[in-house]
């Protein structure tokens, strides 16, 4: 069967979602090519089929009924093209200026990658979902041209839903609500943190720490760990490409007055001042967490769980942890976790306990 034969399918699930999976139901036409597609990072590879257009090709659905929310994975490196439109020339998504719109929807609300804090598409596959506050009778709904633009790149996982997705549902079907950079620290040895996200955002470790054994890798909270000298050691973790609203962390502090970790060059970042109390510096109406419960004292020489969450997204565009501008931090460092939205109290608690509702 060539490609001129291939069709669309449409899974009905509970009248509530309609799935565009590559298969057979309705016409493809001129032609996309068949490539590798992407599963969601909800643990799945990558693999499975996709369609890739050239500039000409489309995928005519038809009539899907009310829409609300719709949902694709993207790989697109264009700063303006068509993707899909709902109803002829009048609802439809595309790219303007590398972000996403949404044209003639009444009131939508655009997820990239997990987060409405920007609509910007970054390099490579991105997950995005439009979601309205009023349903879109999509009588015409076509994959791979808007208003007469029609897309170059890689389209996957198409969904449409009578109803709108909550952020809660957005984040888990874009990773199961994880965070977007997780520096585990249990790499135990070499001058790589490495990212254990699909994000691949590894840090470099510098100064001590890199060769000592007297820094660097030791017993963590969970695994492994680095523990800083004061002096020079720090992780670089530069441009992580994202905009983060949680910052959650193991520590150690070794003393009061110490600078832990930096997400934009020395603007933003978080310090333990004379009190022993957590700050976080250039935030907008931060919340704090200690050990599960909103504060900001820490006890020095044992272990710490620090969150930090505030509603207004920070380009965490040069990280560092360790150091912020010339001040090293003291002590030691575990489980860095970067989120792209604001983790609600019992998440917090959760994660201190591990996953359990308390500790014993």
């Amino acid at each position: 069967m060539n490609i001129k034969d291939k069709k669309i399918k449409l899974i009905i699930f509970a009248a509530v979602m309609i799935t565009v999976s590559f298969g057979f139901g309705k016409e493809i036409l001129a032609a996309p090519s068949w490539t590798f597609g992407i599963v969601p990072q909800s643990g799945g590879k990558l693999g499975g089929g996709a369609l890739e257009f050239d500039g000409d090709d489309y995928v005519d659905i038809g009539n899907v009924g009310n829409v609300q929310a719709v949902e694709f994975w993207l790989n697109n490196s264009n700063t303006a093209d068509g993707i899909l439109e709902l109803i002829n020339n009048s609802t439809y998504v595309s790219i303007s200026g590398g972000a996403i719109t949404a044209t003639g929807f009444t009131s939508p609300t655009i997820y990239v990658n997990g987060s409405s804090a920007s609509a910007s598409l970054a390099t490579g596959w991105n997950h995005v979902v439009i979601t309205d506050t009023a349903s879109v009778a999509a009588a015409s709904f076509q994959i791979g041209e808007a208003n007469g633009d029609y897309m170059s790149g890689i389209i996957d996982e198409v969904s449409v839903y009578n109803r709108a997705l909550s952020d809660a549902e957005v984040r888990f079907h874009y990773n199961k609500g994880g965070p977007v950079a997780h520096w585990k620290l249990n790499d135990g040895s070499g001058s790589t943190a490495y990212d254990s996200t699909e994000n691949n955002i590894d840090g470099t470790l510098y100064g001590e720490m890199a060769t000592s054994t007297t820094y660097g890798w030791v017993s963590g909270k969970q695994g492994s760990a680095l523990s800083f000298d004061g002096v020079d050691d720090y992780v670089d973790v530069g441009d992580t490409s994202q905009n983060i609203k949680t910052i959650s962390f193991w520590l150690v502090a070794g003393a009061t007055n110490e600078k832990i970790l930096d997400l934009d060059g020395g603007t933003r970042y978080i310090e333990i001042d004379s009190s022993s109390d957590i700050q976080a510096q250039g935030f907008t109406s931060p919340a704090i967490y200690i050990n599960g419960v909103q504060g900001s004292r820490i006890s020095t020489n044992t272990w710490q769980h620090v969150v930090v969450i505030t509603n207004t997204a920070i380009d965490a565009n040069n990280v560092d942890l360790g150091r912020v501008s010339a001040n090293y931090f003291y002590g030691i460092i575990d489980e860095v976790r970067l989120y792209n939205y604001v983790r609600t109290a019992e998440e917090i608690r959760l994660d201190y306990n591990a996953g359990f509702k308390a500790r014993f």
